[in-house]
């Protein structure tokens, strides 16, 4: 593919697969499709070098990416992988990043220190995790969150409470960890939630009456814990548009 000339809203470019001469405008990763045939071209690099490479290594390290196009972010992914292999400058230098999807990876608290420091981060996934109660308070600086899950984790009452920061969190998942809902009216962003899961807790009748300041929940899980019918007819009395999953 070779350019042949500049024009007012574009690159004049000859497509690789169909050979159709098109107008094309790279896009902010510098990819464009083809308006014949629609594939993908590269009609110039990154601009930043560095984030190839860092991209690069963050590929061997296992991550696969993905392209937010409206927030002009990536997204990306690791399973099964030791976070002490990627560092801070490697996440930093391919651009901003609004979801991190770490399930079933191992985290230590300085791993988690380096993932701290992505404040453009608006999905975090910890599911399946080591991570710790201490560690959560890390957590509590992406104040940008709007869905975190900490499902299949250690996670208690008492460290939900250090996450008061997360002003924008809208959908927390909390499947198969420790949570008993002793405090659940106490946490700063209940009344903000839409969707909260908690099935496979052992949360009871009174865990659930404490969800009545939740009045923006649209969704809830709350299959296999010790929730009664009879604490499922109340909730759904206080919570009238809010669909409930139970066992």
């Amino acid at each position: 593919m070779k350019p042949t000339a500049m024009e007012p809203f574009g690159h004049s470019w000859r497509c690789h697969v169909c050979r159709a001469s098109i107008v094309i405008q790279a896009s902010f990763f510098g990819d464009a499709t083809c308006s014949k045939c629609g594939s993908l071209l590269w009609p110039r690099p990154p601009r930043d070098q560095k984030a190839v490479r860092s991209r690069n290594r963050l590929s061997h390290a296992g991550a696969k990416f993905g392209i937010d196009r409206e927030n002009r972010s990536w997204k990306i992914q690791f399973s099964h992988v030791e976070m002490e292999e990627i560092t801070t400058e490697q996440l930093k230098q391919i651009g901003p990043i609004t979801e991190l999807y770490l399930y079933d990876c191992r985290i230590s608290k300085y791993s988690l220190s380096i993932l701290s420091e992505l404040r453009t981060l608006e999905v975090l996934e910890l599911g399946c995790t080591n991570i710790t109660e201490n560690s959560l308070a890390l957590v509590n600086r992406l104040t940008q969150l709007e869905l975190l899950a900490l499902d299949e984790t250690n996670i208690t009452d008492e460290s939900l409470g250090q996450l008061y920061q997360l002003s924008n969190l809208w959908s927390l998942d909390l499947d198969q960890t420790k949570i008993q809902g002793t405090n659940l009216a106490q946490l700063p962003f209940i009344g903000q939630l839409e969707c909260l899961s908690l099935s496979q807790t052992n949360i009871d009748d009174q865990a659930l009456d404490q969800l009545h300041f939740a009045t923006k929940l649209e969704e809830l899980w709350v299959e296999n814990t010790k929730v009664t019918a009879r604490g499922l007819r109340r909730i759904k009395k206080r919570l009238p548009n809010c669909i409930i999953h139970s066992s």
